[in-house]
This record gives structure tokens, sequence and C-alpha cells, in this order.
């Protein structure tokens, strides 16, 4: 006969354990109680039965948030505008290396002072809502910095209007998934957790 050691914990808080976490924890609960056999240890098929129909349930909505289209969709967009915005980054950099009398660069010092200080390399690793925010910003104080001859002589006229196309079509989808988790995966999330 197997020998079986358990770890007793005295206190878990699990209000600070996201969905995925929570559902590890049980998991893992769940697995040993298996190995060991529920009925071995003492523990009636009446409790563990619904403990583990609850945790069954809460991995199924935690894998369908996890899965969502929607969710691959934002992923789909959001590399998009992070391209766009890199593209337009490295036109920008380069205008300083224009012939002095084009207008290009004649823009160097709006461009470094106003569109490549404030708005790093680094814009595409932010958070998606903060991201979201930040380029619609770049994109206004590009076409409120530069003149029209020298948004057309760095080449961006068109890099501007797919930045700001697929920025606002990564918010559409961002708002799509809120209103979707809303509507039931994080209320029947809690519901189970409490359940389990």
């Amino acid at each position: 006969m197997a020998n079986y050691s358990f770890l007793i914990l005295t206190s878990v808080d699990m209000k600070k354990f996201k969905h995925a976490e929570h559902v590890a924890f049980h998991s893992n609960v769940r697995d040993i109680i298996n190995a060991a056999t529920a009925s071995k240890i003492g523990l009636a098929t009446g409790i563990f039965n619904p403990y583990l129909q609850a945790i069954t349930q809460e991995q199924d909505i935690v894998n369908k948030a996890a899965g969502s289209s929607i969710t691959q969709e934002m992923e789909k967009a959001d590399a998009e505008r992070d391209n766009v915005y890199r593209r337009i980054r490295r036109k920008l950099e380069v205008a300083k290396y224009e012939n002095p009398a084009s207008e290009a660069f004649k823009a160097w010092d709006v461009i470094e002072k106003h569109l490549l200080t404030p708005y790093s390399s680094n814009v595409p690793h932010l958070a998606m809502q903060e991201e979201t925010a930040v380029l619609t910003g770049f994109v206004q104080d590009c076409r409120n910095q530069l003149t029209g001859d020298q948004v057309e002589a760095l080449g961006i006229d068109g890099d501007l209007d797919d930045l700001e196309e697929k920025n606002q079509a990564f918010s559409a989808l961002y708002q799509q998934r809120v209103a979707e988790k809303a509507d039931s995966s994080v209320v029947t999330a809690l519901q189970l957790r409490a359940a389990t």
C-alpha cells in the first residue's frame, strides 16, 4: 500500500490569485486527492464531487477567455499597429541624414524634440490601453508639428493614416473583449471561485 504525505495549509489568501492561478492551485489539489483516492483520505463524495464540478467549470471559463478569438484578433491588430509605428519612427530617425536643403532635414529639430523624444521606441511595449492613447497622441503630434510638405518629404503621410486606422481597429476589438468579459466570464468565474 502506497504512503502519501500531505502539506497542510493553514491559510491561503485566494483573493490575491488571478483566475488562472486559482484554477492551477485547485487543479493541483484535485490531482493530489485523485492520486490518493478521496475515500482513502476520508473525503466524502458529497463534498468532493461538487468540488470537481466547480473546478472543471472554472477551468473551462479560464480556457475560453485565454483562447478567445477576440484575444487572438487583438494580438494580431496590436502587432500590425506596432509595425506601422516602428516604420514611421525609422523614417523620422533618418531625416537628419537628408540633404540640408530638404524639407525632411529642415524638420529635424521638431522631429527630435516633439516626436522622437516623447514617443520612444518602447511605445509598443506599453500596456495595451496605454499604448492606444500614446499612439493617438503621436499621430496628432505628427500632424500638428509638421507641415504638409514635411510630412510628404518624410514619406509618412500614408503611414499616419494607416497607424490611425490600425490603432482604432485595435481599440474597437479591446472594447469588444471588455464587453464580452463583462457579460459572462468574469462574473461566472467569480461565482465558480466562490463555489470551489
